[in-house]
């Protein structure tokens, strides 16, 4: 996920400032607003799985971002929408490599695990996976999730009315990966205004980095000298597998981009994801009387969201060796857009796959990508999204969307996310 993700975000602590989502999502593409692209990508599905060109540039909107020189410009590009091609591409992850990634994120995260392949990955992978494991879940539940949950609620009750996508959404995430890696609140809030894109100041950029960098070391080094139970101990505390046989402690480096790469994917994720589950839930009623009174509804709404909107629809691989996909040959040197979005509705897997269906028979999907690079928080964002959704509703019976506000959307090209989410209490 691009450094990019975390624009205009959105303090922990007290009521947010307003906040544009349409400003946010045009930001990627360059200043359009990209509403609905489902029916253009079921166009270009059902006329060959794999075409040549950008999904952007494929649906006609500008690409923006997604084509800066840094990112290979000059490569021919190809886009795949079918689940079969899409899955098969995460799945093979040889020919179809991270390494696309490599320098692109380096001057924001250092060296870090999304651009690793191979050996090296599953070396770093295997430090952090176990802290994020389905055991570990009720760790973060009880320690981080339930208290930023809670706190983010008693806002909304005390208040009688809000705006959930940056006073619940963002604020959740936020305060658990933050508050999990020992940064306090001050510092957290440091953090969210970290990346801003609307008129950036480089140099504000460079000691806010400089800052949040100084902070995690200096965290790290009150975990060597006396271990907590928290995941910056977690990660003071592991070794990394050598190529032969040995191993060593992480340096301070390593634990920079690792913390950095987990700061911004894991809030930016479960950011979004929340807020089009629950502007979801609250636009329809018969789904919000089943989330609201069984659990099981709730569960499977989320993984019916995960697959039906996924906040990131477009991953991008380098091609490492002439190969075909999908009919379409694609040379070494390629870089291959998968298309999650349009893999996850795609009708030869899924029965009406553009409905949201609480009692789809539930088959796997490519929301949270696949393979060696699947989300390493996969189970904790789960459990954010029920928890967060769980109290909620359990606190406020009578929460609903503003009658006098408009309704939200869900937006977006490169990063899907819901318009404000105005609500009464």
């Amino acid at each position: 996920m691009p450094a990019e993700e975390v624009s205009q975000m959105l303090t922990s602590n007290g009521p947010s400032p307003v906040f544009d989502p349409e400003a946010y999502a045009a930001s990627f593409q360059s200043g359009v607003v990209v509403d609905d692209p489902h029916h253009d990508f079921a166009r270009l599905r059902s006329q060959r799985p794999v075409h040549e060109g950008t999904v952007a540039a494929l649906i006609g909107v500008p690409e923006g971002l997604s084509r800066r020189p840094r990112l290979r410009h000059e490569a021919p590009h190809f886009s795949a929408f079918s689940y079969e091609t899409v899955h098969a591409a995460l799945q093979d992850h040889e020919t179809f490599s991270n390494s696309y990634y490599e320098g692109v994120t380096t001057d924001v995260f250092g060296r870090s695990i999304l651009e690793m392949v191979g050996d090296e990955h599953r070396r770093h992978r295997a430090l952090i996976q176990p802290a994020f494991g389905p055991g570990r879940v009720p760790w973060w539940v009880e320690r981080w999730i339930t208290p930023a949950v809670e706190e983010a609620v008693d806002r909304l009750a005390a208040a009688g009315e809000g705006e959930l996508s940056g006073e619940l959404c963002h604020a959740v995430p936020l305060r658990t990966i933050t508050s999990s890696l020992g940064l306090s609140a001050a510092e957290a809030n440091e953090f969210s205004g970290l990346y801003q894109r609307a008129n950036p100041d480089p140099e504000s950029e460079t000691r806010r980095r400089a800052r949040l960098k100084a902070v995690i070391h200096r965290i790290a080094e009150d975990r060597r000298n006396q271990e907590g139970d928290d995941l910056m101990s977690v990660l003071v505390a592991s070794r990394l597998a050598g190529e032969h046989n040995d191993d060593r402690s992480l340096s301070a480096a390593e634990i920079e981009s690792l913390l950095l790469l987990l700061m911004v994917a894991g809030l930016g994720t479960v950011w979004r994801q929340l807020g089009i589950l629950l502007a979801v839930v609250l636009s329809e009623p018969e789904i919000a009387v089943r989330v609201r009174e069984d659990p099981e509804a709730l569960s499977r709404a989320i993984e019916e969201v995960i697959r039906w909107e996924p906040t990131d629809p477009v991953l991008r691989r380098l091609v490492t060796r002439d190969t075909v996909l999908g009919g379409t040959a694609l040379p070494t040197g390629a870089v291959l857009e998968l298309n999650l979005a349009a893999a996850n509705r795609d009708p030869e897997r899924w029965d009406a796959p553009d409905l949201f269906d609480l009692d789809r028979v539930q088959r796997r999907h490519v929301g949270f990508s696949a393979g060696p690079h699947t989300c390493l928080g996969t189970h904790v964002a789960r459990a954010q999204l029920q928890l967060a959704a769980t109290i909620l509703f359990d606190r406020l019976p009578k929460l609903r969307l503003k009658d006098s506000g408009p309704p939200p959307r869900i937006i977006g090209l490169e990063h899907r996310c819901p318009t404000r989410i105005l609500v009464t209490c």
